[in-house]
């Protein structure tokens, strides 16, 4: 599966902020190197180059490998990014904001649509 960075940073976050529970457990297990990576260079170009780390974010993606068991949980917790998302973009009163939101609200349709 290919994910653009940014919605594999939603996911991992929400895996990481999830209770721990052994689906989630392992599919954040199963990413967790992946994770570090990106996360380390997202960390050092935010502080050396924010051009780069914006092109990274929004233009560079990540192929991975789905575990068996991952699927169901990787679906529950990408529709639970887009309800909280959905619920953010209705209170929001900035337009940016509220198009940002949607942004990524489509992108992880997409996703799920794929």
């Amino acid at each position: 599966m290919n994910l653009d960075i940014w919605a594999f940073v939603r996911v991992m976050v929400a895996l990481e902020e999830a209770p721990p529970a052994p689906p989630t457990t392992k599919l954040y297990q199963a990413w967790e190197q992946e994770w570090g990576e990106v996360d380390r260079q997202l960390a050092e170009l935010a502080d050396s180059d924010f051009d780069a780390y914006s092109d990274m974010m929004m233009n560079t993606q990540i192929s991975l490998e789905m575990p068996a068991e991952g699927q169901e949980t990787f679906v529950t917790i990408v529709r639970a990014l887009i309800a909280d998302m959905k619920v953010k973009k209705q209170a929001a009163t900035d337009p940016q904001f509220q198009k940002d939101l949607k942004f990524e609200i489509d992108g992880l349709y997409a996703i799920l649509n794929a």
